[in-house]
């Protein structure tokens, strides 16, 4: 299991036939709720990870191979939803505007000196610590499992995709792996994983959050009060009936 910075990720070999009761239970264990196979053809019983709430998501992958930007990009949607609260790397900055001549520089200046300064932010005061016989028995944290079909090459190596982007340098992230998975990511992963450049979870992020906002906002657009001009057109050129009067 990989644990760095709220993050945890559990890389195992694909589940035999007659083993997969007892992983399901051993993975629910340890608090996988989603379990990412990138073996296609993978001969266990997925209804054995359901029955215990873990949903096998299937994302198939060359034997051998670095993942596909397809792959990645889910990877990245999966981790950044399961664990929103992690601190990943944002993408590259755009390049600097260029530097502003000397009469701009003045008269910003000038304009700062001028301007008001903000107070300084009241520091948020801490709770009360909560009395230890109220305490709730502590959750096993949530977990996202990865298996290829041995545990050494693709499910690896989308782990240290995981670990890059949450700050590791490949060498780290592969290290880190190795530590744990002795002869985890060959040759051609580990070039994949060299040239890795970190930051595109954010982008998943933020692609998933702008496209879950403008499905709201249409949704609100066409709410009970959205009818449309359709429901005129039956009434267009009739008179209506003037009022009876006393």
């Amino acid at each position: 299991r990989l644990d760095l910075r709220g993050v945890r990720i559990l890389v195992s070999d694909a589940p035999r036939g007659a083993e997969a009761a007892a992983v399901a239970a051993l993975f629910a264990s340890e608090g996988v709720r989603t379990l990412v196979s990138v073996v296609a053809d993978a001969a266990y019983d997925k209804g054995e990870f359901a029955a215990k709430g873990i949903a096998v998501e299937v994302w198939p992958m060359e034997d051998g191979e670095p993942p596909a930007e397809e792959v990645v990009r889910s990877w990245g949607r999966l981790l950044t939803d399961t664990f929103p609260d992690a601190q990943w790397v944002p993408p590259p900055l755009p390049p600097a505007p260029l530097k502003p001549s000397g009469a701009s520089i003045v008269a910003a200046h000038s304009h700062r000196a001028r301007s008001p300064q903000p107070p300084h932010s009241t520091p948020v005061p801490t709770p009360p610590p909560t009395p230890p016989g109220e305490l709730a028995p502590p959750a096993v944290p949530v977990t996202v499992g990865v298996h290829c079909k041995a545990g050494l090459g693709r499910a690896p190596a989308l782990a240290a995709v995981a670990l890059i982007e949450l700050g590791m340098s490949p060498f780290e992230a592969i290290g880190f792996i190795r530590a744990r998975r002795r002869g985890a990511i060959n040759a051609r992963q580990l070039r994949f994983l060299e040239e890795y450049k970190p930051g595109k979870f954010v982008q998943e992020r933020d692609r998933a959050r702008a496209a879950a906002a403008g499905k709201s906002k249409a949704a609100d657009h066409k709410g009970p009060y959205h009818l449309g001009l359709g429901h005129l057109k039956a009434g267009w050129g009739v008179p209506r009936p003037r009022p009876i009067l006393p």
